[in-house]
């Protein structure tokens, strides 16, 4: 459902996407069609704005930890166009910002 509903955005104006009470980390590991996909409708999005890093994608995930996941390899040609952040919903902390990990 979150695939097809990124792939029909259609708007130009659009700067963030959050799915909360996400459960993609967790069921589809790196390298997954859904990632895969995702990442290409995420790219469409940031190419018909024209407006390169100004799109976050944000997860609010339960149970997320920043040691269990290396978030780059999720969504790596949208980590070059825009933004990605993740939430942990348990504790309401960031785990993960890709600005971050950029100036690291």
């Amino acid at each position: 459902m979150e695939l097809d509903l990124v792939s029909s955005i259609t708007s130009t104006n659009i700067r963030k996407i959050t799915f909360t009470k996400s459960f993609a980390l967790q069921d589809y590991p790196v390298g997954d069609t859904y990632w895969k996909k995702l990442d290409s409708s995420l790219c469409q999005l940031v190419d018909q704005s024209g407006c390169e890093h100004q799109l976050e994608m944000k997860f609010q995930a339960y149970n997320v930890q920043c040691w269990m996941v290396e978030f780059e390899e999720y969504l790596p040609k949208f980590h070059g166009k825009g933004r990605v952040t993740v939430v942990n919903q348990d504790s309401n902390m960031v785990v993960y910002c890709s600005d971050c990990a950029k100036q690291s």
